[in-house]
């Protein structure tokens, strides 16, 4: 962690996913450090209306669900239409969300094995939206069909972009926390607490127009469409 640290802060790290695996049985999951940088939000998902630790409230929903976990609620989205949809600056002002440098962490339990997966490409976070000719724009953190390789992709002005791949092997209803840094120079990876990999630097993501139309959105697109098909909780920007 210290060497995380003092990449971060000499800005040669950019993408960091630290997952700790644990089944659902478990109780308190061990506290996380809180990463260097300006916390933009968190996620904790246990109140009814789904508002965020700086007030900030979903633009849209439905398909989902509040199911308890270790610290109180979580929030389910199993598809196979399903929406949690905030904006990336909120109406207060909050900026929930930062496409070329920034860091994401989250809870996710998957509902499949890897191996069989959600049957589509589920998104685990998304702004903008995915074209086969990259013309509106799209940053994505998402899992292939069969549930066994991650990927870090970006859209723009007719370029895409993988920032990074890495396989997983995951089992149903088991926590993994994953943690996303990125910046325009450089990305890396963690999952279960291991480096996965190293990847590119963002420098395609969605233009001003189409992050503030379809926002930020967990666990599926914009459409509802391409559910994850799991639980998340504890996000983090």
């Amino acid at each position: 962690m210290d060497r995380i640290r003092r990449a971060l802060a000499k800005g040669t790290l950019v993408l960091a996913i630290a997952v700790l695996t644990l089944t659902c049985a478990h109780a308190d999951p061990p506290p996380l450090p809180v990463p260097p940088g300006v916390i933009l939000n968190t996620w904790v998902f246990n109140d009814t209306n789904l508002v965020t630790a700086k007030r900030t409230f979903p633009r849209g929903a439905y398909g989902v669900e509040l199911v308890p976990s270790w610290q109180s609620n979580a929030v389910s989205i199993p598809g196979p239409t399903a929406l949690l949809q905030y904006n990336e600056i909120d109406t207060n002002g909050v900026t929930n969300i930062v496409c070329d440098n920034g860091t994401v962490t989250f809870w996710f339990s998957p509902e499949w094995d890897s191996g069989a997966g959600p049957g589509v490409f589920g998104r685990l976070i998304e702004l903008g939206q995915y074209t086969t000719n990259a013309t509106f724009g799209w940053w994505s953190l998402y899992v292939d069909p069969s549930g066994s390789t991650i990927y870090f992709e970006g859209q723009t002005n007719g370029a895409t972009a993988t920032y990074l791949t890495a396989p997983i092997s995951w089992q149903s209803n088991t926590w993994h926390h994953v943690a996303l840094t990125y910046s325009p120079t450089n990305s890396a990876l963690y999952v279960d607490g291991q480096l996965a990999t190293n990847g590119t630097g963002v420098i395609y993501y969605p233009g001003p127009i189409a992050r503030w139309t379809n926002g930020l959105v967990i666990g599926s697109d914009a459409s509802g469409a391409n559910v994850a098909s799991g639980t998340f909780d504890a996000m983090q920007t």
